[in-house]
Parts: structure tokens; sequence; C-alpha cells
């Protein structure tokens, strides 16, 4: 299926949280915020501080080819895997957790981004070589968050008695009968197959999820790295160690937490230990209790200062970072120059930027993905009968509306030649009784406003009476409107990529039409 495709500013649209616009288009009002502008030509900046940082690329590359002996990778991925021994070698990433059935579509949209950019990266320095990675946060806890998606509108759920880390949750036949139910909703979709495939062939939900998208992206060569990993953990030992016996993060951050609270928002709340324990069915919060006694929520386990120590020491595999330190983790062991993530995603990176420079770890490019919107042909014919122009689209849905006929209807509802010659004659009204007395002019104004007024309510009256005459164009404008903003929020937010026509293709479509450092929504249309 071939596809249209049009760019549309993030600048002249209201789709950005007030930090995210200043980063973006007012980047020196947020300077300390970040290392390097979210601009093309500062990447060898951030070349230039991660080839400072002492990386075991070795055993980086020797865990990452361990994960992907569990899935289908091709060649082009162990050529990835295998680049990441040379010291020439940089990585592009994003992340997410298991979702169920990949949920939202934006899951896939920052793949893509991600993969786009580190081929335009490739092309552009090309002495180098950029590697796109897609990190797999396993270790989340949020059952509500992911273990519910929506289909066609409707709500399903993953009821599951499993408790912990939902990477480990084993497929149970909950899980089992959710994709048997999808397959009979969407009986035509090529990811069925995939399904049962990765069904057979793997264990629990993570790695469920790691052998879907490895499949899905296999042209690509993306790196799929699932965080629950304890080879990965092991030299972290002594920033978990740091964090939990000082209350690093707390101490380090709170200045650009108080500078974000007075000025923006903060996204995500430091705690005063920002690790959780991994049991077995478990991820807990750690809480100092005392001077010398640690617990972890909702459990019998206390642990004294020197037990804590010992207990980091022998199993870091079981301390799981929340969001300011699994970025940290992240950027420990990957030789990362960019992370790609929405809007939420790069403003908590954005506050965690002097932790990074306490424990001399290089801060990457913070890169704002592409959104992404998919029409499908009958919303395309739409906009193309209504002549409608894609960008007035981005507001809310009775000023869209309401704009759209005042363009195309306007001059038959306007009063504004009508109010120029009211207040003309109120002018030379009270130019005559001023003359008479003074104090004349104030009730002629007030006499004024009160035509004005009434000349608004009659406009105002006139837009209803031009709305019921022209019913069938709002109609056909609130489905265009409804298809880019599901439920009040981006459809990327709201829809299944899988429901998305032609799923596949458009994956290669957006990696070949993305451009991060464009700036702008990508609308997809299906041609007709």
């Amino acid at each position: 299926m071939a596809f249209t495709v049009e760019k549309i500013s993030l600048e002249k649209i209201n789709l950005l949280s007030p930090l995210m616009r200043d980063y973006l288009f007012s980047p020196n009002s947020v300077k300390q915020l970040f290392s390097a502008p979210f601009e093309e030509n500062f990447i060898p900046q951030i070349i230039e501080k991660k080839q400072t940082q002492k990386l075991d690329r070795l055993y980086l590359s020797n865990a990452l080819l361990q994960q992907a002996k569990r899935r289908k990778t091709t060649v082009k991925t162990l050529e990835n895997i295998e680049l990441l021994k040379q010291e020439n070698t940089f990585t592009i990433t994003c992340a997410h957790q298991p979702t169920l059935l990949l949920h939202p579509a934006y899951y896939f949209h920052k793949i893509c981004s991600t993969i786009a950019l580190a081929k335009q990266l490739s092309a552009t320095f090309n002495t180098y070589n950029f590697v796109p990675v897609f990190w797999i946060g396993s270790e989340d806890h949020d059952v509500e968050e992911l273990c519910n998606a929506t289909l066609s509108g409707s709500n399903v759920s993953w009821q599951t008695l499993q408790t912990g880390a939902v990477g480990r949750f084993l497929l149970d036949e909950g899980f089992k009968q959710i994709l048997s139910d999808f397959k009979i909703a969407k009986p035509d979709l090529e990811i069925h197959s995939l399904f049962s495939e990765a069904l057979e062939n793997t264990k629990n939900f993570g790695e469920f999820t790691a052998y879907v998208v490895q499949e899905l992206f296999s042209n690509y060569g993306l790196v799929v790295l699932n965080q629950d990993d304890a080879k990965l953990k092991q030299h972290f030992a002594p920033i978990i160690e740091d964090e939990i016996l000082n209350s690093r993060a707390e101490k380090v951050l709170q200045p650009t937490v108080n500078y974000l609270e007075q000025n923006y928002k903060v996204q995500a709340a430091i705690r005063p230990i920002n690790f959780f324990y991994l049991g077995g069915n478990f991820r807990e919060r750690i809480v100092k209790q005392s001077e010398n006694e640690f617990a972890v929520l909702n459990t019998d386990m206390k642990f004294s200062t020197e037990e804590m120590k010992n207990e980091i020491a022998a199993n870091p595999k079981k301390f799981s970072g929340n969001v300011f330190y699994r970025t940290l983790l992240q950027e420990s062991i990957l030789p990362n120059v960019a992370f790609v993530g929405g809007g939420a995603e790069s403003s908590y990176w954005l506050e965690q930027k002097p932790l990074f420079e306490y424990f001399n770890i290089p801060f990457p490019m913070i890169v704002h993905r592409t959104p992404v919107v998919v029409l499908p042909q009958s919303i395309s014919r739409k906009i193309e009968k209504l002549n409608l122009k894609i960008e007035s689209v981005f507001t809310q849905q009775d000023e869209f509306v309401k704009n759209y006929l005042t363009e195309n209807f306007g001059d038959e509802i306007s009063l504004s030649q009508t109010v120029g010659e009211i207040e003309s004659l109120y002018s030379s009204v009270e130019e005559k009784l001023a003359a008479i007395d003074s104090t004349l002019s104030s009730s002629v104004r007030a006499e004024k406003q009160k035509t004005l007024a009434g000349i608004t309510q009659l406009e105002t009256k006139a837009m209803r009476a031009l709305k019921r005459r022209s019913e069938t164009a709002v109609e056909q404008l609130k489905s265009v409107y409804e298809t880019f903003f599901v439920n009040g929020a981006l459809q990327e937010r709201k829809v299944n990529f899988f429901e998305l026509p032609d799923a596949k293709g458009l994956i290669d479509e957006e990696i070949a039409q993305c451009h991060a450092f464009e700036k702008c929504v990508l609308v997809v249309s299906h041609k007709f």
C-alpha cells in the first residue's frame, strides 16, 4: 500500500509541554538541563565526551549475544552486536516496558524514530557506526498500565495473579486467551503468526516482547536489550550502594527539581532511596527506617547497613532502579550518544543531568521522537473533500470546527463591518454629547458596550445556525478530528499499532520519513 506524508512543524501547533517547547525551540533558556542542544551538528561533541568513558565493550557485546540467541536474530543484528566491540561504534537508544499487545501505537513510532536516526547519523558521520537499540524495561511492576490494552476502542485486560516484575510474568492461560481473542477479532492480521511463534519459543512476558520486536524490525539490525539481566548489573553495584546508603539522587538533583517546580513541571518525583528490591514475585521499594536499618516495603525483609552493603555486592541483580537509575544503568553500559523518547520521557531525562555528572557518566543528547498520526483512506478522502489544511486540526475540537466554518462561510455571518459602523456611530455621538457635558461620555461608552455585546451574541447564534445548516460538514470534521485525537489524546496514545492499515508497510514508511531534527509531526495518509 502506498502512502503520502505531510510534516507539520511542532513549533506551529500546541502539542508540546512548556518545557519541551523551550527545549526544542528556545534551548538557551534551559541550557543547564542538557549537555548539548538537540541539533545534529552537536553529535560530534557528544561522541567526544562518550569516548572518555571506560566501557567494557566486549562484555556488553557478549551479554547481548547471549540474549540474541534466545530469539530469531538476523545477520544484520548480529553484525551490529559485533560492531559494538569497536571504539568507533555508538548506540542510539529508546526504551519501553513490555506491554500487552505492544500497546499503544507510539511503542512502534519511537522504535522507528530510533532506527531512522541511527541510519541518518551513519550517513552524515560516516567515520562512525551507529547502532539502534531498544531497551526493554522488564523490571517494571505497574500491572495496571502494562497489562491493559485497547482494541477497537474497547479495553482488553490480562487478568493474572502474578506479581512483581512484569517482564518475568509467565505466559499463562489468560495471556494465551487474549492472543486467541485478538486473532478471532482481527483474523486478517499478519502479526498472529509471529505471536504464536513467540509463544512457542519464550516463557515470560519480557522475552515474548523481545522476540516479537526483534522479528518485526529484523531488516533494520535493531538490537533488543532486556534490562532484567544479571550480567549487565554486575559493574553497577557501587552506584547502587551510594544511592541506598547516601540518598544520592535526592541530594544531587534537588536544585534542578526546585528550578523545574518554579518554572515548569517535575515529571518524576525523587525519593530518599530510588531503588526497589527485586524478588521472585515482588518488586518493592527500599526505605531507610533508622540510622542502621533498611527495610523492603510490604515484606518482612530488613537489613543493617553492613548487611545491605554485602547484599548489594553479592546480588546487584536484586536491586532495580526507578526512572533515575534505569537511565543511569543504560548509559553506564552502552556507548550511547542519543536517547529517543516522547515528551514525558524527555522531560524526566532533563531532570537528571547533575546525577550523571556526579557519577562521571556522559549525558546523551535527548531526542524528542517524531509523533505520528496515521490516516485511513476514508479520512484522507474527507480531508481532500473538505479542502482541509492538516495543520488546522491540531487545536481543540470546537475551535477546529469553528475555524473551518468561519474560514469557509465567515462572510455570511461576520458582523465585523457592522461592529465598525457601530463604533464609529457611538464615537460621533460621544463627541457631540461630551461637548454639552463631559460626564455623558461614560454613559455613551456604556451603551456602546451593551450594543457590541448584543452583536457578539448574535454572531454566536449565527454560528450555531451555520453549524445546523452545515451538519454534514460538521460531522465530517468531527470524524477527521477524532481520528487525530482519540478521547482527547493524540491517536498514537490510544490506538493499537496492529489495527492501523498495513502496519508492516507503515514501519518501512516511518523509518524512511522520520527525521528527528526536523522537529515535526508525521501525518501518514494511505493513498486512494
